[in-house]
């Protein structure tokens, strides 16, 4: 949830077009972006190189969520 939360504020204040979010559960949150976001490198800048994997960031198709 932490590291969630602190990828939501850096993708606030990058301010790109067409990505979203929302939570499931408690503790489970889930981004979407179209394939011209490199989410998965967005989530890296916060979370450090490969952690984004370790945390449960998948990816499904162009999108990672």
């Amino acid at each position: 949830p932490d590291d969630a939360t602190a990828v939501l504020k850096h993708l606030i204040a990058l301010d790109p077009d067409g990505w979203g979010w929302n939570v499931n559960k408690r503790g489970t949150r889930w981004f979407v972006a179209p394939a011209h976001i490199d989410l998965l490198t967005v989530i890296e800048q916060v979370t450090g190189p490969g952690r984004a994997r370790e945390v449960g960031f998948t990816t499904h198709d162009s999108e990672l969520t």
